[in-house]
């Protein structure tokens, strides 16, 4: 081999280490300066390099698979497989078949294949939604994990398997466990390093990184995918930023969906905008949140009236009872001019009680 040939895969591994470490297959897409989200990138680059089993705690479109792959590319697995399975999408006669492969004959049109464990073997097995596995299924997970080897379906050879599991819930497993809905040896087995990734409204500081970022990247796919004859990327009425008021719009914004909701209203705004900025009015959260929201603030405002409708009939009453309903003192005692006093008064309809009669 030539010095030149043994340079290249010298720099070709390296760039390859350095591109795990803050590339997209790192941690490099997970975005933002928050104490929150910090700490969270922080907990499971710590993780990457432990071969204990990772639990991810966090809502629904927080980033938890971006952080299961940042584990497995940063951590001592990285040259191995990563292989992600959604378990609420697993129907429960099918769990055997899909977790531990199946051999031909097993059953009809069983031609023979590896389940999942086999297929992550010297890397990493990220079990999302893992609070959706059925309760009897959890037994025959548990098991497996326990021995570190699995019989395929219609085989009577256990294989031995290697994998690091990195698991993940958008509940709070441990109330699962109380209520009877997750095993508590099968909890203990996962949750043996938890990682809690905060959801968006924790971290509205993020919000104009991330819709820059996310904005940045969109354009880079457009031009990949809408070159011309010339081989010039047309790209004339996409948007290249946003207003401060669109920022300020979606920092506003409680984000139920968190990070992946902010992206679709990004994809939908850079096609909906006519200019080179995205504005507020381009910004749709959705029809169903944009109406909750009006109503909210409409109550919101509503109630604002009432405290401060309520809180100035009660001054008046205590100022026209300290002057004993005497208007034109009362007017004096307020800084107002008897005509505007007067006026409070009929606003708020107030009438001077009748005198106590002693008994």
């Amino acid at each position: 081999m030539t010095e030149n040939k043994v340079r290249a895969i010298f720099l070709d591994e390296l760039g390859t280490a350095v591109e795990l470490l803050t590339g997209e297959s790192g941690f490099g897409l997970i975005k933002g300066r928050s104490r929150g989200i910090l700490s969270a990138i922080e907990m499971a680059r710590r993780c990457a390099w432990s071969p204990s089993s990772v639990l991810l705690i966090g809502e629904n479109g927080t980033g938890k698979e971006l952080f299961a792959k940042g584990i497995h590319y940063c951590g001592r697995r990285a040259a191995g497989p990563f292989i992600a399975e959604n378990c609420a999408a697993v129907p429960a006669d099918l769990f055997e078949d899909r977790f531990f492969g199946n051999v031909p004959g097993a059953f009809t049109g069983a031609r023979g294949r590896p389940g999942l464990f086999e297929q992550a073997n010297a890397g990493t097995l990220f079990l999302d939604g893992i609070n959706s596995l059925a309760l009897p299924l959890q037994p025959k997970l548990l098991r497996v994990l326990q021995e570190r080897q699995c019989c395929r379906l219609g085989d009577t050879v256990c294989r031995q398997f290697d994998v690091r599991i990195i698991a993940a819930c958008n509940c709070d497993l441990e109330k699962a466990v109380a209520a009877e809905k997750f095993r508590e040896d099968l909890f203990f087995r996962l949750a043996v390093l938890p990682v809690i990734i905060p959801p968006l409204r924790d971290r509205l500081e993020d919000i104009p990184l991330l819709a820059n970022d996310y904005l940045r990247r969109l354009i880079a796919e457009l031009q990949a995918a809408n070159r011309g004859e010339a081989g010039e990327p047309d790209l004339a009425r996409i948007p290249t930023g946003f207003s401060a008021a669109a920022l300020s719009k979606l920092t506003g914004f409680s984000w139920p969906g968190n990070v992946r909701q902010l992206q679709n209203v990004i994809q939908r705004a850079i096609f909906v905008a006519a200019g080179r900025l995205i504005e507020a009015q381009d910004i749709v959260f959705s029809c169903h949140l944009e109406r909750s929201a009006v109503k909210s603030s409409g109550s919101l405002l509503q109630q604002k009236k009432k405290v401060a409708y309520e809180f100035e009939q009660g001054k008046m009453l205590e100022i026209l009872a300290e002057h004993h309903w005497n208007i034109t003192e009362s007017a004096e005692a307020s800084g107002t001019d008897r005509r505007t006093f007067y006026g409070l008064v009929t606003k708020h309809a107030l009438r001077q009680p009748p005198p106590s009669r002693e008994p």
